[in-house]
């Protein structure tokens, strides 16, 4: 990808998938980062106060990461085919956050029940026995 893609400044959305990336655009309402590009972007996470809509897909990730407690703005979560067991209850703080994607993760249901009981506002996708 070539490098004058992170000085993209009007850019709203980006979904790449396998493909290296060397920087984003911080301006980005929606972003996916899959195949365990996150390692490389997430220090830059907390920059895109923008961000409405993130995407951290098949990655090797076991714990939701603390950075994403920044994005104030972000109104849906997918997380799918991670290694998640625990979803931390900081994430019912985020004020517009109405929607977590956790396909494919192994939590168990009464992780799933506990956070719904908790935070009813937000719909978890998730099926049960994975």
């Amino acid at each position: 990808m070539p490098e004058w893609l992170g000085e993209l400044t009007l850019l709203e959305c980006l979904d790449v998938w396998l493909n290296p990336l060397e920087s984003l655009p911080t301006g980005l309402t929606s972003l996916v980062l899959s195949y365990d590009q996150f390692e490389q972007f997430g220090s830059q996470l907390v920059q895109m106060t923008a961000l409405r809509h993130f995407g951290l897909i098949n990655n090797t990730v076991v714990m939701v990461p603390s950075s994403i407690g920044e994005l104030t703005q972000l109104e849906s979560l997918d997380l799918r085919g991670n290694d998640i067991v625990r979803l931390p209850v900081w994430l019912g703080e985020l004020p517009y956050l109405n929607q977590i994607n956790m396909e494919g993760n192994p939590l168990s249901v009464k992780e799933i029940e506990d956070f719904k009981q908790t935070h009813p506002h937000i719909k978890i996708i998730w099926a049960e026995g994975e």
